[in-house]
């Protein structure tokens, strides 16, 4: 039996994949999980098409790869228009769930459900480009932890500045 031994870590090349990941998180990932979600819509466009509607329908050869590719761009694009309604509705539906324990009247409870909805998805875009850009941060220090030892503050700064920075650049981009 061959076997194949490993004489070195993985951490360090580990540790640069997240660097690299966390820093096109931070500065270019609102674009980033854009193009991610119209792929992802995409995808599931194209499969319900040549899953369920071309086996209904006897087109042919060419309508067989043209029928899914339009459904491919067609769920992409509606995707992304409703990627700020899903996640404002998820997360009223969320403040919901939770602040029902709080209140006595569920009607409490759904006025700030309805409210959370209305700010997430009024202002999908900025939240989005600070979400990504604390995200990257995080993983980027987490990056480098992995080949040099940080202690907390040192964690915490390079967080918090990449932070700032990568908030800042795609808030203006």
């Amino acid at each position: 039996m061959l076997q194949l031994q490993l004489n070195f870590e993985l951490a360090p090349i580990n540790g640069i994949l997240l660097i690299l990941l966390g820093l096109l998180l931070t500065f270019l990932g609102r674009k980033f999980i854009k193009i991610i979600v119209f792929i992802l819509g995409g995808l599931l466009g194209a499969f319900l098409t040549y899953q369920f509607i071309l086996p209904r329908l006897s087109l042919g050869e060419p309508m067989n790869i043209i029928l899914p590719i339009i459904a491919f761009v067609g769920f992409g694009l509606l995707s992304l228009l409703l990627m700020g309604i899903v996640v404002g509705f998820i997360a009223g539906y969320s403040v919901y769930t939770f602040s029902l324990s709080y209140f006595e009247n569920w009607i409490y409870s759904l006025i700030l459900a309805v409210i959370v909805f209305i700010i997430i998805a009024a202002f999908f875009n900025k939240i989005l480009s600070i979400v990504t850009a604390v995200t990257g941060g995080l993983v980027t220090a987490t990056g480098i932890q992995m080949i040099i030892p940080l202690n907390s503050f040192l964690y915490l700064v390079i967080v918090v500045v990449l932070s700032v920075l990568g908030a800042y650049y795609q808030l203006k981009h």
